[in-house]
């Protein structure tokens, strides 16, 4: 009898280590597909297919830039992302705002403001876009354009600042808003 519960135990204890090892295996496996399929901000926007989902509106534009450039300055890039990054951003960019920043200007300008922020520890941590009802539409010269003012919050080794800058959109002959120029609003204006 006890050679025959000695067995019985030995058995159990072999299936509880092969459920165990299959519990492992199993869950390691999920892990590693969930982590394979978890793509970061930079992938999710350089995904987006711009020719046909253009953002709507001059705030959804102004949202968009601003996300891309959250990830420009919170995650690395290589210099092959840099350039994909800045080809996204051109696309938001009026016509005579682009011809003003040709690609490779934009790339060195670009990595240029990165590299300073990061020898400077800062990277912008948040950002808020004013409420849709708030965005100032205006008619020039047969042309539209709205105003959309955006607080950037810039985070240091020890301080956290504001950053306000006020871009100034115009819609394309396809009725695309468009980045026309953007400007730095002084705090005390706003306060």
């Amino acid at each position: 009898m006890k050679k025959y519960r000695t067995f019985i135990i030995i058995m159990v204890l072999i299936a509880l280590g092969v459920l165990y090892y299959y519990y492992l295996s199993s869950n390691n496996r999920t892990t590693t597909g969930k982590k394979k399929n978890v793509k970061s901000e930079t992938e999710e926007l350089l995904e987006v297919d711009l020719e046909r989902d253009y953002p709507g509106t001059p705030r959804d534009v102004v949202d968009y830039y601003s996300r891309i450039i959250i990830c420009c300055y919170q995650e690395k890039h290589d210099e092959e992302e840099i350039e994909k990054i800045a080809k996204q951003s051109l696309v938001l960019f009026d016509e005579d705002l682009s011809q003003q920043n040709p690609l490779e200007k934009y790339v060195r300008n670009l990595t240029a403001e990165i590299q300073q922020y990061r020898e400077e520890k800062k990277h912008i941590s948040n950002y808020i876009i004013e409420r849709s009802g708030e965005v100032e539409f205006k008619t020039f010269q047969g042309h539209y354009y709205a105003k959309v003012e955006c607080a950037y919050y810039v985070k240091g080794e020890e301080t956290t600042s504001r950053t306000l800058e006020t871009y100034t959109l115009r819609k394309d002959s396809s009725g695309r808003w468009k980045i026309l120029y953007w400007e730095l609003t002084p705090v005390e204006e706003t306060e």
